[in-house]
């Protein structure tokens, strides 16, 4: 579903429209990164462990808003100080009026974590999963004509922002019907001595993953953002077996653990890698091989020079994917200050090379 959109959006639009949505959303992004710092963790290992459904969805709740409120007037403040003290000027007019628009999806996409996180929790990954394939459906049919009848940079992100909507009412629906209590001092106190050794991790993770798109909007030009962006979203498709694995698997160890279940949870580790492994590596060198002719075909001969890049991140999608069951049973097995060490190898290997 994703690539019949990209191949419009690339044809029509071009690459800078997409490197400027790009750059949004990771300028964006790496303020969520205090967002994301492992409460939707700890919220899916405090609910699989059978703890008091209500209060764990109020105190996930009460959490999320407060950090959601408080990034959102941080990014605004930080763009103010930009052009007011620093005298910074983004390189498009419109780039600043798209972060402001990309905020407010992503405002609504971090509020949708909490109906989804408390899904995944209770393995119910059709609530988790459902909404967001319709509503991806949904997508498709809108941004084609969009991006034929040139619209523009803005078109496509109101069908961003149209998608977050849309994300937002079908994930509260299904949410309607959960009880929400007043969270309790124990509460909070069980979440965050959870996310604490998390925190660090999800923010190396997080600067990661974004960095490069900031790096390349911030010392190349838009365009280049643009063909790189293009060609990773479209080797991420491949991350989302090992994303959905996940959703299943993480609840299932916590609960393993919580019984000292260790035999079942190396079990489970062990076929999802393989499982893993069998859908993942063919495909990925199916990206590796024929690189030159992927990019033709989907987003056309402005792209081609991503060529180098579709391949590194296909092989990088390989060895990500492998490696992501242990990590889940790091983190159900309370071994989290392990993934917070490789992170920051990761990272800082990042920022070097």
């Amino acid at each position: 579903i994703g690539i019949v959109g990209t191949y419009f959006v690339a044809h029509y639009m071009g690459p800078i429209a997409l490197g400027l949505v790009a750059f949004a959303g990771a300028y964006v992004s790496i303020f969520f990164i205090f967002g994301n710092i492992g409460f939707g963790t700890a919220h899916i290992k405090r609910v699989s462990e059978g703890k008091d459904l209500g209060k764990c969805i109020g105190t996930f709740s009460l959490i999320k808003i407060s950090l959601v409120i408080f990034i959102s007037v941080l990014i605004i403040f930080s763009i103010y100080v930009k052009e007011s003290f620093l005298n910074y000027n983004f390189d498009h007019s419109e780039q600043k009026n798209i972060i402001y628009l990309i905020l407010f999806s992503e405002i609504l996409r971090q509020l949708i974590l909490i109906p989804k996180k408390t899904f995944e929790a209770q393995g119910n990954a059709s609530k988790a999963v459902l909404p967001v394939i319709l509503v991806k459906i949904v997508r498709i049919f809108v941004i084609v004509p969009v991006a034929i009848l040139g619209y523009g940079v803005y078109g496509l992100v109101g069908v961003v922002i149209l998608t977050s909507i849309l994300l937002f009412i079908s994930f509260f629906y299904l949410f309607k019907d959960y009880p929400i209590s007043l969270p309790s001092k124990d509460y909070f106190y069980s979440y965050f001595n959870f996310a604490l050794p998390l925190m660090f991790l999800y923010a190396m993770g997080s600067i990661a993953f974004q960095l490069d798109f900031l790096m390349l909007g911030w010392f190349t030009s838009v365009k280049e953002l643009g063909q790189f962006s293009s060609v990773q979203r479209l080797v991420l498709i491949l991350s989302s077996i090992p994303q959905a694995i996940g959703m299943v698997l993480f609840p299932k160890i916590s609960k393993l653990h919580s019984k000292e279940e260790h035999k079942a949870i190396n079990h489970y580790v062990y076929q999802t890698e393989r499982f893993t492994g069998m859908f993942v590596i063919p495909l990925a060198l199916f990206f590796i091989i024929f690189s030159n002719e992927i990019i033709s075909i989907l987003y056309g001969s402005e792209f081609i020079e991503a060529n180098i890049s579709l391949k590194l991140l296909a092989l990088y999608i390989i060895i990500d994917s492998l490696r992501r069951p242990y990590a889940f049973k790091m983190g159900g097995t309370d071994n989290n200050h392990i993934l917070v060490k490789l992170a920051t190898i990761s990272v800082f290997s990042n920022i070097i090379f």
